[in-house]
């Protein structure tokens, strides 16, 4: 065996392949000695060559010519017939994966998300469990918190997480992915239930408690983890909510031109301030909704979101009319939904970015030309600075708060009629400064006798304050001459007042829109306010003054009859039908029905019938407004107050 080399130590059996192939090669010419063939083949790769042709590789020429190589060695057929260099290849491609391997994954991929979800439903139940089981405690504890509820800390990377809010392929109009579980009904026993015609209980599943029950009044405490709610909205859901929008939200909030946000939306991948106002004008719509309930807060904190991502963009395009538009509609919502300080704030970011817009001098020689370019876009930043306008006096009547947005600074003409608006058209109005010197006007919209009623509520209120810090108020040499001044400009901002009051009245024929409704009991407060300034604080002992009293004594009777008449009028109107705002004037009124200098002018002392009116009002605002229910809470404490008061004065 030693004496025998390698090719004879090792001989593979031959095929009928090997031997059709020796047979080929026996008939190839030799190779003559000095010919400029390559040098015969090595001794080491004589084992390759001798080994069987069907496990040799193919050549690089019949690979690329894609035809049958006969794997000879050192050339095979079709390279020595095409004079070609028969390259063998020296690294064999991967092997790919086995038959089944691809299926058998995909099998095992969808079992472990089977697995998830069913994890994730028992989670989910569990967490609806102990919410319900808490149920009584959480409820209590809401309604001494005034219905309020505290908005978490959702951590840094919440605000940077997104939301899927463009997914079309649901099936229903409307599908929720929750990775964290809804709220459960908290303050409501009978849950809201959906359209029995509509399909979506069938569409959500009978296996999801979630999806078909809803509260009128969610927590946003329970959405505690950094993963918060991804909404799914349909196109069909989206069409449903804008249309909401426009026939509820609107009503009270006329800023928006159709025209404008359809050409915006048809482009917004390039405006990020249109995806903030449209979320915002969603959530606005879900909460006037009983359909949409179940995503009014997700659509909220997406909104928030978007808000907060576009202050902190460090690229971003800055400050667009559209951003100040959606922190508005979302004060809104928090004045309704959430928490009044919280509203507040959010109110107060609005007034700043208005004042860096320049909104409030859009007509001003200040005003740069290009925000004067497009006429829609220009009314619309007018008809926003305005109902910025209106909510300053209103929540600065509630709470007695210094002015922000300041009547001598405004250079923004007044707003023109919704229909000259939404069609575009260029309308010359005038300045608020030229209506309050008796300046004609014409028929004002309902929008501009609100701005007109709060402008006057604004004065009385700077007025209150001024009295109350004992400054001069007119800048008087003389004591004498400073209460003459004073006791002019109440009697003339009475009949201003009385006269505003004459122009805000309901016909009973025909339900008033949310605006009218909110000017024609502004229009109250105000002379109730004046008549209190008068009656409170003496001017001197004359007869002028003392006739200002009887007169604003008379005048207040009359006007407290009214407003019983008036909150009758607003508890018949819808929940859903009502201005976000309407609660603070009729918290107003009841409180001054229950103060003294009101007693002075009833004639038996007492306005229970009207004060009640108050309050069924309210009662019908409160499952959808929290300034409602604020109002009643305010109320009651009020009304215990004096009961312990009265019951002091008796022992006494």
């Amino acid at each position: 065996m030693s004496a025998l080399n390698v090719d004879e130590a090792w001989q593979p059996e031959s095929s009928p392949e090997d031997t059709e192939n020796q047979q080929q090669l026996a008939k190839r010419p030799r190779q003559q000695p000095g010919s400029a063939v390559g040098p015969p083949p090595a001794r080491v790769s004589s084992l390759v060559y001798r080994c069987s042709p069907n496990l040799r590789p193919k050549c690089e020429e019949c690979r690329r010519r894609k035809v049958r190589c006969d794997r000879q060695r050192p050339q095979c057929g079709l390279c020595l017939e095409s004079k070609m260099t028969c390259k063998m290849p020296t690294t064999t491609p991967p092997r790919g994966p086995k038959k089944g391997h691809v299926r058998n994954l995909m099998n095992q991929i969808a079992t472990l998300e089977q697995k998830l979800d069913a994890q994730e439903r028992e989670l989910a139940s569990s967490r609806l469990m102990d919410l319900t089981t808490d149920s009584s405690d959480a409820t209590s504890d809401s309604r001494t918190r005034s219905g309020s509820f505290q908005v978490p800390d959702f951590g840094d990377n919440f605000w940077t997480k997104p939301m899927l809010m463009h997914d079309t392929t649901v099936m229903s109009p409307i599908a929720t992915s929750v990775t964290t579980p809804l709220p459960t009904p908290q303050t409501s026993s009978t849950p809201l239930a959906f359209p029995p015609l509509t399909p979506l209980a069938s569409s959500f599943g009978t296996s999801d408690p979630l999806a078909v029950t809803m509260s009128s009044h969610i927590t946003l405490s329970h959405l505690e983890s950094p993963a918060h709610e991804e909404v799914c909205l349909s196109d069909m859901a989206r069409l449903d909510l804008d249309q909401l929008y426009w026939d509820r939200v609107h009503a009270f909030a006329p800023m928006l031109n159709r025209s404008r946000c359809l050409s915006l939306s048809r482009d917004a991948a390039k405006s990020k301030g249109w995806a903030c106002l449209r979320t915002a004008m969603w959530a606005m719509a879900a909460q006037l909704s009983s359909q949409f309930h179940h995503v009014r807060d997700a659509l909220y904190l997406e909104a928030r979101r978007l808000l907060v991502a576009s202050d902190m963009d460090p690229n971003g395009v800055g400050i667009q009319l559209e951003h100040v538009q959606a922190w508005l509609l979302l004060s809104f919502y928090e004045f309704m939904r959430t928490d009044y300080r919280r509203g507040m704030c959010s109110l107060g970011r609005v007034f700043r970015l208005v004042q860096l817009l320049h909104l409030h001098e859009l007509d001003g020689n200040s005003c740069p030309a290009s925000s004067r370019a497009d006429v829609a876009e220009t009314e619309s930043g007018r008809r926003t600075f305005w109902i910025a306008y209106i909510a300053d006096r209103l929540t600065c009547l509630r709470d007695g708060l210094p002015l922000t947005l300041m009547e001598e600074d405004i250079r923004t003409h007044l707003p023109v009629s919704d229909q000259h608006f939404q069609g575009g058209q260029r309308m010359n109005t005038v300045f608020l400064s030229d209506v309050m010197a008796n300046v004609a006007m014409g028929s004002p919209s309902s929008l501009v006798e609100c701005i007109i009623i709060t402008t006057i509520c604004g004065r009385i209120l700077t007025h209150k304050r001024r009295c109350a810090s004992h400054e001069p108020i007119f800048g008087s040499a003389s004591s004498h001459q400073e209460l003459l001044q004073r006791r002019e400009w109440l009697r003339s901002s009475l009949a201003m007042s009385n006269k505003a009051l004459l122009t805000q009245r309901p016909s009973a024929s025909e339900i008033p829109d949310p605006t009218s409704m909110l000017s024609a009991l502004t229009a109250h407060i105000n002379v109730l306010a004046l008549c209190k300034i008068i009656e409170t604080n003496h001017l001197d002992h004359t007869e002028d003054a003392h006739a200002l009293v009887n007169d604003s004594r008379l005048l207040s009777q009359a006007v407290l009859n009214k407003v019983g008449v008036l909150t009758k009028t607003a508890s018949h109107l819808s929940q859903f039908q009502t201005h976000p705002l309407l609660p603070i004037p009729l918290q107003s009124c009841a409180k001054y029905m229950s103060s003294s200098v009101a007693a002075k002018a009833s004639e038996d002392g007492t306005y229970t019938a009207e004060i009640q009116a108050v309050k069924d009002a309210l009662h019908t605002m409160k499952d959808v407004n929290n300034l409602a229910q604020d109002a009643l809470n305010d109320l009651g404490s009020l009304a215990s107050m004096e009961l312990d008061l009265a019951h002091s004065a008796s022992m006494l």
